[in-house]
């Protein structure tokens, strides 16, 4: 039937977005990618390698929320360290809530005293509810064995 096809079609585009953006991690393709925002927010996320660490980061001041949430994701699974000052700095001043929510949760994947005192701060200042709950969620987590999947459900659930 026609719809099949239609969707094996996207599938197979998707899948060929993916293995594109993953053998171009810190090239200028990448970022034009991620720029025209050509792959969808759930592609972006599952960039997983360090090797997109710096053009993740760089997405991260985008006019677009939806491509700057992904990044966050995306940094949040990756677990370099060298995204932990951007993300903070993201948590604490990021115009939209949305953003400002998914980088408590990407937080939640990094530990270290920096990260708690960052959580513990928008947890007690951020004038919207939802983030607040969810930087005091984060670090409620922190020390959890099963964090991981945690954070995971949460994302999935705010989707």
């Amino acid at each position: 039937c026609l719809q099949c096809f239609c969707r094996q079609w996207l599938s197979f585009i998707r899948m060929k977005r993916i293995k594109i953006l993953k053998e171009k991690y810190d090239s200028k393709e990448l970022k034009e990618i991620l720029d025209e925002q050509r792959l969808r927010s759930t592609d972006i996320e599952e960039i997983r390698d360090k090797r997109a660490v710096s053009t993740l980061i760089k997405a991260l001041d985008s006019p677009k929320r939806e491509l700057r949430s992904a990044a966050v994701i995306a940094l949040g699974k990756i677990r370099e360290e060298e995204a932990v000052p951007s993300l903070i700095d993201l948590g604490w001043n990021d115009r939209s809530q949305e953003v400002r929510f998914f980088t408590c949760i990407a937080l939640g994947w990094f530990d270290g005293e920096e990260v708690r005192k960052a959580l513990r701060f928008i947890a007690e200042n951020d004038e919207i509810k939802l983030v607040r709950n969810q930087a005091q969620r984060s670090l409620n987590i922190l020390d959890n064995e099963k964090r991981e999947e945690i954070l995971e459900k949460i994302i999935e659930k705010r989707r």
